[in-house]
């Protein structure tokens, strides 16, 4: 299967080769990391802030930040303010529905303590 159909098939909440979309995926946020690297060497603060606004609303950049808190984290064993794991491989759905539910609007989000 192509990548292009996977990725596709996110928006679907399918996921059937959840490893090489997710190499794609991480590596499409690297690219664009890199572009709002080199516009900040040249200092251009529009483009920085345009690529900036670009990162945040994109879905991939998304996917990679649950991918690292769910996976990759100390932290992805213990539960969060919603008292689930999403650690099993079958909750790779749950995962993407996560991702595509996460707002930026500027506030912190409460966080649960022991």
């Amino acid at each position: 299967m192509n990548t292009k159909k996977l990725l596709f098939n996110l928006y679907d909440n399918k996921l059937e080769s959840y490893q090489m979309v997710a190499s794609y995926v991480t590596s499409r946020i690297r690219r664009l990391q890199n572009r709002i690297y080199k516009a900040s060497l040249l200092n251009k603060r529009e483009k920085v802030h345009f690529l900036q606004r670009k990162l945040i609303y994109n879905l991939y950049a998304k996917l990679v930040s649950v991918r690292r808190v769910t996976t990759e984290n100390k932290g992805r064993n213990s539960p969060g303010l919603d008292l689930q794991l999403y650690i099993s491989p079958r909750k790779k759905t749950e995962k993407l529905k996560l991702a595509k539910s996460l707002k930026i609007d500027g506030r912190a989000s409460p966080i649960r303590r022991k």
